[in-house]
């Protein structure tokens, strides 16, 4: 592998971690304002109360059981750390850079497809100034959130 290639590798790795960590942390916070706004319903009396509380159990289980907010910290971390050997390859040789992006991919998060293609597209339009990725309307839907 050429050192080209490890730093798209690198770059992409930012990018794809970077992108989920917007995504999942304002997918959390949108999950956090319905909490607040179905308990402001419920406290108020509007609605059924009955309901809105089913609905409020349903969507804290949704959190608790997908954690947005710590995939979103963990993606943060690991793009941090992929964007600071970026900046840095300058100075190390290709053994290092090899081993420092080895030794940060043994944390890596496992993001979506869509956010994959997303962060692919980004990379190569950023490095090489063209993709040939198409993306669906989906993914264009979810890189104007991420």
């Amino acid at each position: 592998m050429t050192r080209q290639d490890s730093l798209y590798q690198i770059y992409y790795s930012y990018l794809l971690h970077r992108s989920f960590a917007t995504l999942t942390g304002r997918i959390d916070k949108f999950i956090t304002f319905l909490l607040l706004l179905l308990g402001s319903s419920v406290m108020a009396s509007m609605g059924n109360s009955m309901l809105i509380g089913l609905l409020i159990a349903g969507i804290a289980a949704i959190q608790n059981a997908f954690k947005p907010s710590s995939s979103s910290e963990a993606c943060k971390v690991q793009a941090s750390r992929y964007l600071n050997l970026y900046t840095e390859h300058e100075v190390l040789n290709n053994d290092e850079v090899t081993e420092l992006k080895l030794s940060i991919q043994k944390d890596d998060q496992h993001p979506w497809l869509s956010v994959e293609r997303i962060a692919e597209y980004r990379a190569d339009t950023d490095l090489k100034n063209k993709s040939l990725i198409v993306l669906s309307k989906f993914e264009k839907l979810i890189s104007l959130i991420c």
